[in-house]
């Protein structure tokens, strides 16, 4: 297999060259809908153990498939995790570090997205909400441009698959972005409020205007993903809905607010009237599936860029960390997976899987041959039962010079070469250069019950050590090179 984890531990029966999924002989080839949300802590979901969210609809995706407990991002940051995302790649290996710090994606056709490999297998394809894999706003100013979207169109998801998108600029927006407020606020900012369209392939992108001041971001996006399915109806498709819900400025409309009255701390009640909007969009777009006869044949993803930062009350128990930082609660996320024809219904699985698997499953399903070098591998053989062993018996994390290995799902090696001040989200005690922890047995990697390294698997330090500088040689990256990026936006 083309990919570090099985260069380094390989597993038999998995390929990623000339994939072929059980949909592959079938007469229609499944839908694709990756549903992301942005800054949503572990923990904030109901079928995640929530004590005060109410989320039945997303819950419905674990009721009728898989939810994996050990689900990993490739970087604590929205950036970075979502160009890992849509490559199926690490994305340290071609240059993305960091939310300002990036190279762009690797070229097409030599390493094609998701996007652009399901659309090349006739596929119909969608982005809805945040991209966030580009230039960035304050790059814009810079140069003299009035909005980020001025300053190049190359990594912008017109030009990377995407037939439609409907998508608001940068990292962040007011979620009533027509209002005068929003309007004030995203200018701030250098974005224009409203939103970017591309109506069909080839189309040129244009703003869209006229939206009423209520228009609430959330329920917006889910109208447009309804509309998708009931126009395409007829022809297999993709939908990349990428919610900016629950990431800042945090916000919800008044009914939803009081739908959470029992929450008592007001970011907190605002915070999860954000995702009952979310949840609220889930159901209409399970409903348009079944009107549409094609909940069954749809490969549903579900899945947080990161864990929750502090400022928008996010709860990511049992783990500990944020946001931009390496523990737990900056990378481990809620990952729902279903597909009612072929994946088993209520099932937990719990061996490790990664975010960069979603692009290789939904290629095998689609039954499209991938000829690149992916890191990321095809869940279904694994979550069927049909595979017993691990998809990733070790898993590698990377963001700026930090960096973590996971081996079986239970020991992890932290090594952290950047200065603290580098860092925007981080506990009282300072992240140590070196952190070893089992996570079995110290779920809450506290440092006073951190391994040595000889308590580790033989061999696990050296296999990450040379792993590292692999990806930095890929990136002309320096391993372990001094400086301290900007902080984010």
């Amino acid at each position: 297999m083309p990919s570090l984890y099985h260069a380094l531990a390989p597993l038999a029966g998995v390929s990623l060259l000339g994939l072929a999924g059980p949909a592959a002989a079938a007469d229609k080839k499944p839908n694709v809908l990756v549903i992301l949300t942005d800054d949503q802590g572990y923990a904030d979901l109901s079928c995640q153990g929530s004590p005060d969210l109410r989320t039945p609809n997303i819950d419905r995706i674990a009721k009728e498939g898989v939810r994996c407990t050990h689900a990993y991002v490739t970087a604590p940051q929205c950036g970075p995790s979502r160009a890992g995302i849509m490559t199926g790649m690490l994305q340290n290996r071609f240059g993305y570090r960091d939310n300002n710090q990036n190279r762009g994606l690797p070229a097409y056709p030599e390493t094609p997205t998701m996007a652009e490999t399901l659309r090349d297998a006739g596929y119909r394809t969608m982005m809805i909400g945040k991209w966030h894999i580009g230039p960035e706003d304050r790059e814009a100013r810079k140069s003299g441009a009035k909005t980020s979207s001025d300053i190049g169109e190359a990594d912008m998801p017109w030009q990377r698959g995407f037939d439609q998108v409907v998508m608001h600029e940068g990292g962040g927006s007011h979620f009533f972005p027509y209002s005068p407020a929003g309007e004030a606020y995203n200018r701030q900012r250098g974005r224009d409020h409203r939103l970017l369209e591309v109506r069909g392939r080839g189309e040129p992108r244009q703003f869209i205007d006229g939206l009423p001041e209520k228009t609430y971001l959330t329920d917006y996006f889910s109208e447009r993903a309804v509309a998708f399915i009931e126009d395409e109806a007829d022809q297999p498709w993709f939908i990349y809905l990428a919610y900016n819900a629950p990431h800042t400025p945090i916000m919800a409309p008044e009914a939803d607010l009081e739908a959470n009255n029992h929450i008592a701390d007001k970011t907190r009640r605002t915070y999860a009237a954000m995702l009952t909007a979310v949840d609220r969009g889930v159901g209409n777009i399970y409903a348009a599936l079944e009107k549409s006869g094609e909940l069954e044949n749809t490969l549903v993803f579900f899945l947080s860029d990161n864990g929750a930062p502090p400022e928008n009350a996010g709860s990511n128990t049992p783990w500990r960390g944020l946001k931009g930082d390496m523990f737990e609660g900056g990378i481990r996320i809620p990952f729902l997976v279903s597909w009612p024809a072929v994946l088993p219904r209520g099932k937990v699985y719990d061996p490790l899987v990664s975010s960069l698997d979603i692009y290789p499953t939904a290629a095998a399903a689609a039954g499209v041959p991938l000829h690149q070098k992916l890191d990321g591998v095809n869940l279904v053989p694994f979550l069927t039962g049909k595979e017993s062993g691990q998809p990733h018996p070790l898993h590698f994390v990377m963001w700026r010079q930090a960096y973590v290995g996971v081996a079986d799902s239970r020991y992890k090696v932290i090594r952290n070469n950047q200065q603290p001040k580098a860092q925007r989200y981080k506990e009282v005690e300072k992240l140590p250069e070196d952190a070893n922890f089992d996570l079995q047995d110290n779920p809450g990697e506290d440092f006073a019950r951190e391994l040595k390294a000889t308590d580790l698997p033989e061999g696990l330090v050296d296999r990450i050590e040379s792993w590292r500088e692999r990806v930095a040689q890929e990136a002309k990256i320096q391993p372990g090179a001094a400086g301290n990026p900007p902080s984010n936006p």
